[in-house]
C-alpha cells in the first residue's frame, strides 16, 4: 500500500496530458470530437494499475455512506482535451467524491480494434487524481444521442429524436414574408442566446431546415432563411433534434455490450470507485426517452413502443450487473414517456434491476433534487430511493444549480434544504454542482450534509408510504 500511495501522490502533481484534437464536424451526419488517440504516459498507466488492483467485492456488502460527489462538465464529443491541473473538484474540501462524465462516441469515437483502442484518457487521470487527492468517483458513459456516428454507419437505426434542451412550443409566433426575424407575440418562446442559437426552427412559413442564428431578445430571434408569408398566430417549434440509438437493437447491443465490457474491465476493481451510473436507457443520463406529440407516436407506432424499451433496458442491466460484478450499479430514473404508462414501463425495468441484482448491486437515482417539491412525494423518484436504501446504494442529483438562492419562508439556503430532502429519502450520495460546490457561502451546509451521509447506517428520517413491490419472474 505505501508504494501504492507514493505513485498516487505523485499523480497529484500532473497536469492534464495535452492531446491532438481534430476540429468538430458540422452536420448531423458526420463524426464530431474525433480525438487522435496515442498510449498514456507509463507514469500514469502504472497509477491506474495500481489503483485498480486494490478493488474490493462490495456488490454484496451493505451500502455505504459515500458523501457529497462534486458534479464535473461532461468531458464531451468535440471537446479540448481536459486539464486535471485546474480541476477544483480535486481540491475541494467539501466534496467526498467526484461524478465523472462523458459520452460513448468520446471515449470510443472509431470502432475499437483492441482493449486499448479508446480514449480512456479524462477518466484514467480522473481515477487515479482522486485516488491521490483521497476522494471516491463514480463514472458515467452516455449513449443515446452521443453515440458515436460509426455505430449508425454499422446498421443500427437511429431515432432522431427532440431534445429537451432549447425546446420550445409556441402558437403566438409572428413571422413576415421576406423577413428573416420571427416574433413571439405574448413573449411565450424564452429564447436564450446562451442555449437556442444553431436550434432548428420551424412551424408556419418558416423554410424547411431554417435554424435560429441569434437571438435579440426573449422575444426575438432571427433566422437562417425568411418567411415566406406574413402570419400571426403561428405554431413554431424550436428544437435540437439528434440521432439516438436504439438499446434493443441488435446491432446497438452488440457495440454496447462490447463497450460495457471493455469498461468494466478497466475501472470496475478501482478501489475508489463508489458507483457507475448506467448508460444507454434514455437519450442522455436519465432514462427519458422522448416526450413531443410526434416523437412518441412515432416511437410507438413505428419502433415498437414500451415493449421493446423495457426489453432493451433489461438488458442493459443486465450487461452492467454482468461486468461490474463488483460495484454498484446505477439507473437514473425518468420515464421513458410522459404518460402513465411510461412510469409502469419505469417501475418494471426498476423492479427487474432489484430482483435479479439484489443487496448492493442495482440502485437508483433521480437527478431532479430540489426544495420543496423535487422529486414530488409519491414519485418514483422518493419511493424508490426510500425503499431501496437499506439495501441498495442510492441518491440524488440537484436539478439545477442552487446559486445561492434563499428560501424566503425559512430563510435557509436552497441547497441546505434540498440536501436536507434527499438525506430524509435515504440517499448515500447527492451530487452537487460545481457552482455550489465551489461557493463558500455553501460550506457550512455541504460540511453538515456531507457529515450525515459519511455516517453508517443511512437510515431515512422521514419515509413516505410504500406500495408493496411486485417481484418478476427471475431469469432462467
Amino acid at each position: 500500500m505505501p508504494a501504492l500511495l507514493g505513485m498516487l501522490l505523485c499523480a497529484a502533481e500532473m497536469p492534464g496530458i495535452p492531446k491532438k484534437a481534430f476540429s468538430q464536424g458540422q452536420g448531423m451526419n458526420r463524426p464530431i470530437g474525433v480525438i487522435y488517440l496515442r498510449p498514456l504516459v507509463g507514469a500514469l498507466r502504472a497509477i491506474v494499475a495500481a489503483v485498480l488492483l486494490y478493488g474490493s467485492n462490495r456488490a454484496d456488502a451493505q451500502p455505504p455512506g459515500i458523501g457529497i460527489m462534486y458534479l464535473t462538465n461532461s468531458d464531451a464529443i468535440g471537446d479540448p482535451i481536459h486539464d486535471w491541473s485546474r480541476e477544483p473538484a480535486l481540491t475541494n474540501p467539501y466534496a467526498q467524491g467526484i461524478a465523472l462524465r462523458t459520452q460513448w462516441g468520446r471515449v470510443e469515437p472509431h470502432e475499437h480494434a483492441n482493449a486499448d483502442d479508446f480514449y480512456w484518457d479524462f477518466l484514467d487521470q480522473g481515477v487515479a487524481l482522486a485516488a491521490a487527492h483521497g476522494k471516491k468517483v463514480s463514472i458515467l458513459v452516455t449513449a443515446g444521442v452521443t453515440c458515436p456516428q460509426w455505430l449508425f454507419d454499422a446498421g443500427s437505426p437511429a431515432f432522431y429524436v427532440t431534445e429537451q434542451y432549447g425546446y420550445s412550443a409556441i402558437t403566438d409566433g409572428v413571422t413576415t414574408a421576406g423577413s428573416i426575424t420571427v416574433k413571439s407575440a405574448g413573449d411565450t418562446a424564452g429564447w436564450d442566446s446562451s442555449v437556442s442559437v444553431g436550434l432548428q426552427i420551424s412551424g408556419g412559413s418558416i423554410p424547411a431546415g431554417a435554424t435560429i442564428v441569434r437571438v435579440n431578445s426573449s422575444s426575438n430571434v432571427t433566422i437562417s432563411a425568411p418567411a415566406t408569408q406574413s402570419a400571426t398566430g403561428v405554431a413554431i417549434v424550436t428544437a435540437q433534434i439528434k440521432p439516438m440509438g436504439l438499446p434493443w437493437d441488435p446491432i446497438f447491443q452488440q457495440k454496447w455490450g462490447a463497450f460495457i465490457q471493455a469498461f468494466a474491465a478497466r475501472y470496475g476493481s478501482a478501489a475508489n470507485l463508489a458507483y457507475v451510473v448506467m448508460g444507454g436507457p434514455g437519450r442522455r443520463e436519465e432514462s427519458f426517452f422522448c416526450f413531443t406529440d410526434y416523437d412518441i407516436e412515432y416511437f410507438t407506432n413505428t419502433l415498437g413502443g414500451l415493449p421493446n424499451w423495457e426489453a432493451g433496458v433489461k438488458w442493459i442491466i443486465d450487461q452492467y450487473g454482468t461486468y461490474f460484478q463488483n460495484t454498484p450499479f446505477i439507473m437514473a430514473m425518468g420515464p421513458p414517456i410522459p404518460l402513465p404508462e411510461g412510469n409502469d414501463s419505469l417501475k418494471a425495468v426498476v423492479d427487474y434491476g432489484v430482483a435479479q441484482y439484489p443487496g448492493n448491486h442495482f440502485g437508483v437515482m433521480s437527478c431532479g433534487l430540489q426544495y420543496p417539491s423535487g422529486p414530488e412525494n409519491g414519485s418514483l423518484g422518493a419511493t424508490e430511493v426510500s425503499l431501496l436504501s437499506p439495501t441498495s446504494t442510492v441518491g440524488y442529483q440537484f436539478f439545477l444549480p442552487q446559486s445561492g438562492a434563499v428560501d424566503p419562508v425559512t430563510g435557509r439556503l436552497m441547497l441546505d434544504l434540498g440536501l436536507e430532502r434527499g438525506i430524509n429519502f435515504g440517499a448515500h450520495f447527492i451530487e452537487v454542482y460545481a457552482e455550489d460546490m465551489d461557493d463558500p457561502l455553501s460550506a457550512a451546509v455541504l460540511i453538515r450534509a456531507g457529515a450525515i451521509l459519511t455516517t453508517p447506517p443511512i437510515i431515512p428520517r422521514q419515509r413516505p408510504a410504500l406500495p408493496p413491490r411486485s417481484t418478476p419472474v427471475p431469469r432462467p
